[in-house]
C-alpha cells in the first residue's frame, strides 16, 4: 500500500510532466534550460505544498482507507517529490545521451534501497517499517545526491518563466489520467484474479508477469536511448527521411516479434526444468505476457510522435477509454478461461493501446506508414 501511494503521488506530485524535458531538450541553449529546470522546480514545489496539504485534512480518511498512518502518508509525498526530481536528472542525462550515468544512478538507488531494507529488517528487526525506510531513504538519498549535481550544472539559479510553467503544466497535467488509466490496467487483472479465483491464482499470474518482464525491460530501456534520438531528427537537429525513420520502426517491431517467439520457445523449453511444478501454468501464461509486452514496446515508438506534438490530452483520452473496456473484457475472459484470460485481456488492451496511439500518432505528426510498408512489400 505504501508503494502504491508512492506511484500514485508520484503521478501528482509534479503533474507526470518530468517528460517534458526531453521534448525540450535541444530545443533552447544553456540559459534556456537552466530557466526551464528551475520551471520544474516550481512545478515540483507547488504540486509537493498542494499534496502535503491534501493529505493534513484527509489523513484520516486516507489512513482508514489504505491502513496505513498518516506519518508514513506523508513519507510517501516525500518519496515522490524525490523521485520526481530524481527522474528529471535522469532526463536530462537521457537528453544528453548518457546511458552510464542513467543506469549508474538507478543502480545505486536499487543497491542502496536493498541494503538499507535488509540491514533494518534482519539485523535490527524494524519488520515491515525498515523496507519502508529502505525504500524512503533510497529515494531521498539519491535525491539530494541529484540536486548537488543539478547545483553544478547551474539548474538552481532560480530563473523560472512563466512560459515554461505553463508548456510543463500544458504537456504533464492532460497525462494524468493516461497514467492512472495504464496503472489501473496493469493492477486490475491481479484483482480481479483474486476476486474470481483466489490468492493462489494471484501468486501464478504474478510469476508470470515476473517472467514476461524480460522483454518488457528491454524495450523499456531502447526506448529510453531512442527517444531522444527521435526528438533530435523531428526538431530538425539530425537529417534523416521520413521513410527511413519509419523502416527503422518497422524493424524495431519484426525484430522484437522474432525474439518473442524465441523467447517463448526457451521459456516452454527449459523453464519446466527449474521452476516446482506448481508454477507450469505460469510458464505458459507468460507467453502472453511477453506479447503483451511486445505491443507495449510498439506502442513507445508511436507514442513519442504524440509526446513531441505535445497531444497529451489525446493519449489521455485514448488510454482510458481502452482501460475501461478492457476491465469490462478481462472480467468476463477470467470468468470463462480463468487465468488465461487475464493474460488474454493483458494482450488485448496493450494491442488496442496501441493501434490506437499509432492512429493518433499520424493524426499529431503525419508519417508515410503505408508508403513506406507498400515499397517494402514490393522490394
Amino acid at each position: 500500500m505504501f508503494s502504491f501511494c508512492i506511484s500514485i503521488f508520484s503521478i501528482l506530485v509534479g503533474y507526470n510532466s518530468h517528460g517534458s524535458l526531453l521534448v525540450r531538450y535541444g530545443k533552447c541553449g544553456k540559459e534556456g534550460m537552466v530557466s526551464y529546470i528551475s520551471s520544474m522546480m516550481v512545478v515540483l514545489l507547488f504540486g509537493t505544498l498542494i499534496l502535503l496539504i491534501s493529505a493534513f485534512f484527509l489523513s484520516d480518511f486516507l489512513s482508514g482507507l489504505i491502513k496505513l498512518s498518516s506519518t508514513w502518508i506523508y513519507v510517501a509525498v516525500i518519496v515522490a517529490a524525490s523521485n520526481y526530481l530524481i527522474l528529471v536528472l535522469l532526463t536530462y542525462w537521457q537528453g544528453m545521451q548518457k546511458p552510464l550515468y542513467f543506469g549508474f544512478a538507478k543502480f545505486g538507488q536499487g543497491l542502496t534501497d536493498f541494503t538499507l531494507s535488509l540491514v533494518l529488517v534482519i539485523a535490527f528487526f524494524f519488520s515491515w517499517q525498515g523496507r519502508l525506510i529502505g525504500i524512503a531513504g533510497a529515494s531521498v538519498l539519491l535525491a539530494i545526491i541529484s540536486s548537488f549535481i543539478m547545483f553544478k550544472y547551474g539548474f538552481f539559479s532560480f530563473k523560472p518563466q512563466k512560459n515554461f510553467i505553463h508548456e510543463i503544466l500544458r504537456f504533464g497535467v492532460p497525462l494524468i489520467p493516461h497514467s492512472v488509466a495504464a496503472m489501473i490496467l496493469s493492477l486490475s487483472n491481479q484483482f480481479m484474479i483474486t476476486q474470481q479465483l483466489g490468492f493462489g491464482s494471484t501468486g501464478i499470474y504474478i510469476v508470470a508477469v515476473q517472467l514476461g518482464m524480460v522483454i518488457g525491460i528491454l524495450v523499456r530501456a531502447f526506448n529510453k536511448s531512442y527517444s531522444p534520438w527521435l526528438m533530435k531528427c523531428l526538431s530538425k537537429k539530425n537529417t534523416i527521411s521520413s521513410e527511413k525513420l519509419v523502416r527503422i520502426i518497422y524493424l524495431y517491431f519484426l525484430s522484437i516479434a522474432i525474439f518473442a517467439v524465441v523467447l517463448s520457445y526457451l521459456f516452454n523449453e527449459i523453464l519446466p526444468f527449474w521452476v516446482g511444478e506448481q508454477f507450469h501454468q505460469a510458464i505458459k501464461l507468460c507467453v502472453y505476457i511477453i506479447f503483451g509486452n511486445v505491443f507495449t514496446g510498439m506502442y513507445y515508438m508511436v507514442a513519442n510522435f504524440v509526446f513531441f506534438k505535445k497531444r497529451t490530452e489525446l493519449l489521455s483520452i485514448s488510454t482510458s477509454i481502452i482501460s475501461v473496456f478492457t476491465v469490462v473484457i478481462g472480467w468476463n475472459l477470467i470468468a470463462v478461461y480463468g487465468i488465461v484470460g487475464a493474460g488474454i485481456a493483458f494482450v488485448l488492451g496493450q494491442f488496442l493501446i496501441f493501434i490506437s496511439t499509432w492512429i493518433l500518432a499520424q493524426f499529431c505528426y503525419p508519417m508515410p506508414w503505408l508508403k513506406t510498408l507498400k515499397v517494402l512489400h514490393f522490394k
